[in-house]
């Protein structure tokens, strides 16, 4: 009986020591956030507001499938173009548990910029020399430049997200997702006039191309403003100091983590049932 009392005292030690330590980072975070909470607002706006700019030129849900209706691509092509967000989402577990814990802001960067190199050359290949392509060699390199291009940026959603919000403080993050959308609505508004000039100056599926050399530059500088923020990481979620961090050493354990969360916890099995029934129409209806 002697011998078991030392070793449950050094255990509560142990224990109260590594919660003292938890209470120190936490607060240590919360007051860094809130430090250099203007300025990675400001930079979270700036790149809303600046793809705001380029959405009437270049936006997936419309202009996209009007310029592919436009090369008279196949409905089914269409479809499948339009619906890619939804059926590249998957690849949001790839790049979250890659980029997680690294430098997020780096990555996002350079894919963002990267995601528009195919789609670019691309529309000035199209508008320089449209005689060297057939339609159907058209259909085919548009449909490869979405890919690449939603692909890369439907990845990227969950990794964006937790930069975003572990660089906001909690009590913010409502007030900071709405000024994002209302800047991404005013760059849509302010370029609106400009979109509507450029489709009715050059004839139908030139004029596209030349909204796309407008838009997609428009998306690659926008990255840009990312680079600027003061990333920060919740201590809490850092694998050296989750509860569950000797389990996820490795993609399989992570996404079996994941699935076993979904059966423990009934708030999440409700978010994830109406998100599904949410999206499912959606990639129907294209």
């Amino acid at each position: 009986m002697s011998t078991n009392l030392p070793h449950k005292v050094i255990t509560d030690s142990e224990l109260s020591f590594k919660q003292n330590a938890k209470k120190v980072l936490r607060a240590s975070y919360d007051y860094e956030i809130e430090q250099d909470y203007r300025h990675n607002a400001s930079c979270f706006l700036f790149f809303e507001s600046m793809w705001g700019l380029g959405l009437p030129f270049a936006a997936i849900a419309t202009v996209v499938p009007a310029y592919m209706m436009a090369i008279s691509a196949p409905k089914v092509l269409i479809g499948i173009v339009v619906s890619l967000p939804i059926i590249l989402s998957p690849l949001q577990l790839i790049t979250s548990y890659r980029y997680e814990q690294r430098h997020r802001k780096y990555w996002l960067v350079f894919s963002y910029i990267a995601c528009c190199v195919p789609w670019l050359f691309y529309t000035l290949t199209a508008l320089f020399f449209p005689a060297m392509l057939s339609p159907q060699f058209h259909w085919l390199l548009f449909t490869i430049s979405m890919v690449v291009f939603l692909g890369l940026i439907t990845a990227n959603g969950a990794v964006h997200l937790s930069l975003l919000m572990d660089c906001t403080p909690l009590k913010k993050r409502g007030t900071l997702f709405g000024y994002r959308m209302a800047g991404m609505a005013l760059g849509f508004i302010l370029m609106l006039p400009l979109a509507l000039w450029v489709m009715r100056r050059w004839p139908e599926g030139q004029n596209y191309l030349v909204a796309f050399c407008i838009a997609i530059p428009i998306y690659m500088l926008s990255s840009v403003a990312l680079i600027r923020i003061r990333e920060h990481r919740n201590p809490e979620t850092r694998p050296a100091y989750g509860p569950n961090h000797t389990k996820i050493k490795g993609f399989l354990p992570a996404i079996h983590l994941a699935l076993r969360q979904l059966v423990h916890e009934p708030n999440y099995r409700v978010y994830m049932f109406f998100t599904i029934l949410f999206f499912v129409p959606l990639m129907m209806g294209s």
